[in-house]
């Protein structure tokens, strides 16, 4: 509510000690105004009028930590033995050649060995005359053109990932699908380059199951950066 503005004229001093008239209808303004604003709907603020300006917080909030305070370390790893599966404890694969295959450190697929079996059947004719090793043999051939992604059986531990500071005893066949030279820019990464102190490859491998990651730590002639993805190796 708006409030009036009103100019008072003097002409002497006596005409102050009287009270005017304008006077009182000024002193009768605020009465009028607090009944005007009874009947007016309050609003209250918030009690935080500014969200942004940070709550003071007591010093009683926080606790004291002794300054030789140590976190508790964590729980031991399990011990290597219970974590590496050794090789020996793999199932039969219930094929004599699947068995053989298995002491080499090749796991493959039962479906696909019984295939590559049929097929050798029909194209080999003393193939039913061999014994068990020469068929093997002549398996694990047709195995080396194959995709291991599509042939291998998972020939590692189930729980590979999650080992640390283990040594696997292999040997363990499988597949090299990249090699990255990590010690060269990333414009140089898949150029071809000697071995020597100066180059670390990095190799993604699977056995069909699991991939697995491995680094050359010490040179080795026969890994070439421009590698056919699809080579097999023999990691013991």
């Amino acid at each position: 509510m708006a409030r009036r503005r009103l100019r008072l004229h003097r002409s002497s001093d006596e005409e102050d000690e009287e009270p005017s008239p304008p006077q009182k209808q000024l002193e009768n303004e605020p009465a009028n105004e607090s009944s005007a604003v009874t009947n007016q709907s309050v609003t209250v603020s918030p009690t935080n009028p500014n969200p942004d300006e940070p709550l003071p917080i007591s010093d009683d909030d926080f606790v004291d930590v002794h300054e030789s305070f140590t976190p508790p370390s964590p729980p031991p790893p399990p011990p290597a033995e219970e974590m590496a599966a050794p090789v020996t404890s793999v199932e039969s694969s219930g094929s004599p050649i699947g068995d053989f295959l298995l002491r080499m450190g090749l796991k493959l697929r039962r479906e696909w060995l019984d295939s590559c079996v049929q097929g050798l059947e029909s194209s080999v004719p003393s193939f039913s005359f061999l014994d068990v090793s020469a068929k093997a043999k002549l398996c694990f051939q047709q195995f080396l053109f194959s995709d291991m992604n599509y042939s291998g059986g998972g020939i590692l531990p189930s729980n590979v990932d999650s080992m640390h500071l283990v040594d696997l005893k292999g040997p363990f066949v499988l597949q090299v699908d990249e090699i990255v030279n990590i010690s060269c820019p990333l414009k140089g990464r898949y150029q071809e380059t000697p071995s020597g102190i100066k180059r670390c490859l990095k190799l993604s491998m699977t056995d069909g199951v699991q991939r697995v990651f491995g680094m050359e730590y010490r040179p080795i002639k026969d890994l070439q950066v421009l590698a056919p993805a699809g080579l097999k190796g023999d990691g013991v």
